[in-house]
C-alpha cells in the first residue's frame, strides 16, 4: 500500500509517457553567494525524439471532477507549478543553446480523468490521452516561447497503469507529441 498515489501517478506517466531516465540534465538549480548549491527542481518525465522536447507535469489533481466537469479552472495546478514549468522550459532552451542544438520545447501538465465517466456535457471520448482545452501562461512574461503555455492534457487513470507494464510506449508518445504540436 501507498500512503499517497501521486507519487504512483507521477512514475506511471513518467514510465508510459517519458523518454529521458537522467533528469539531472533537465534540472535547473540555485545557487548561494557562498558557492555552495541548492538543491535542484527535477521535472517529472521529459519526453524527447531528436527535435521536439515535452516537459512533463503530473498532477494527481482532481481537476475532471471538479473543473472540466464544469467549465471552469477548479482542481488545475497554482501560478508556482505554472512557474515551475517555464523555469524548466528556459533551463532546457538555454542547455540546447549552448550545446548548438536546436529542438522546440513544449510544456504540459497531465492530469488523471476517466474515459468511461459522463462529465456533463463533455463529449464521451476513449482517447488515454485527451487535450482538455485549456492551457495555463505566465502575465509577467512575454510568452514569446512556446514552452511559455503549459497544456492541460488528461490522462486515462486505468490506461496509464494499464500500458505502465508494457514495454514499448511508442504509440503513447507519438499521441502526446502529436497533442502539443497539433494545439
Amino acid at each position: 500500500g501507498v500512503d499517497s498515489f501521486d507519487h504512483v501517478f507521477e512514475c506511471a506517466v513518467d514510465r508510459v509517457l517519458g523518454t529521458e531516465k537522467n533528469k539531472a540534465v533537465f534540472s535547473p538549480r540555485g545557487e548561494w553567494s557562498s558557492g555552495e548549491k541548492s538543491s535542484p527542481l527535477r521535472p517529472d518525465s521529459i519526453l524527447n525524439n531528436g527535435d521536439t522536447y515535452v516537459i512533463i507535469d503530473s498532477k494527481c489533481y482532481r481537476y475532471a471532477n471538479e473543473g472540466y466537469r464544469r467549465e471552469s479552472c477548479d482542481g488545475l495546478p497554482a501560478t508556482d507549478s505554472i512557474q515551475k514549468q517555464i523555469t524548466y522550459g528556459d533551463h532546457l532552451q538555454k542547455q540546447l543553446v549552448l550545446k548548438g542544438a536546436s529542438a522546440k520545447v513544449y510544456n504540459c501538465f497531465v492530469v488523471p480523468y476517466n474515459k468511461m465517466a459522463d462529465y456533463g456535457k463533455k463529449r464521451r471520448t476513449d482517447e488515454f490521452l485527451y487535450y482538455s482545452g485549456l492551457h495555463a501562461t505566465a502575465n509577467w512574461r512575454d510568452n514569446r516561447y512556446e514552452y511559455e503555455k503549459i497544456y492541460v492534457l488528461l490522462i486515462d487513470m486505468r490506461d496509464v497503469l494499464e500500458k505502465m507494464r508494457e514495454y514499448d510506449h511508442l504509440a503513447e508518445q507519438e499521441k502526446l507529441l502529436e497533442l502539443v504540436t497539433k494545439i
